[in-house]
């Protein structure tokens, strides 16, 4: 069980005093050249349970990657707030890019990319609450097509079990960016064969292909 609850954003994170909620106010990424957003302290009085053993977790995730003007980080996958995207391959994570899916990280300062979401789960329960996400690079300019981290065919895959009474009411996950390995194994990937290159006309005249028999 894993529920979004509460909001985005990287500023404005506050604990309810007696709901034990979590609420966030979305701020807008700076423009090159601006000020990064204050850092932000959430203070952890002590994690909320329900009467149904779950807990509001705060999942920060942070990354970094060196964008070009007008390139923004976004996130792909199963929860809500990322597009709903159950198995976050690279086809299926630019296929939803493109449809303006996705949850858009944060610039803070120095390369480095941040997003804050809350999320209601049982980590007790079995199977353990789960979320797969994969990060995306996406153009504003419409300079280049979504281009999609590389790593596991499926993406990342954060497990979220533990003891109710301990778990963390804030999870920082540091992700590092996982390059595609080669130009050819971008090129040779199912996104770009079945995706961005598909062009049924490139077939139309084309002699099938015949196996010889010895």
């Amino acid at each position: 069980a894993l529920r979004l609850r509460g909001g985005l954003g990287i500023a404005g994170l506050e604990r309810g005093n007696s709901s034990g909620s979590v609420t966030a106010k979305m701020t807008a990424p700076p423009l090159p050249g601006q000020a990064a957003p204050p850092t932000v302290k959430v203070e952890e009085p002590g994690q909320h349970l329900s009467e149904a053993g779950s807990v509001t977790v705060v999942l920060r995730f942070r990354t970094f990657y060196k964008t070009r003007y007008g390139e923004n980080v976004v996130i792909v996958g199963s929860l809500p707030v990322f597009g709903d995207v159950f198995n976050p391959t690279a086809t299926e994570t630019i296929k939803a890019a493109e449809q303006g899916k996705g949850a858009r990280l944060q610039y803070l300062a120095d390369d480095e990319w941040g997003l804050d979401v809350a999320v209601e789960l049982e980590p007790g329960s079995f199977p353990p609450p789960m979320v797969n996400y994969r990060y995306c690079i996406v153009d504003d300019n419409h300079q280049h097509l979504p281009l999609p981290e590389g790593g596991g065919k499926s993406g990342r895959a954060l497990y979220l079990a533990g003891p109710v009474a301990t778990f963390p009411a804030v999870m920082e996950v540091r992700d590092v960016w996982k390059s595609q390995t080669s130009l050819s194994s971008i090129m040779l990937s199912s996104a770009f064969t079945d995706v961005i290159f598909h062009d049924a006309s490139r077939f139309k005249n084309k002699a099938p292909v015949k196996a010889k028999v010895n």
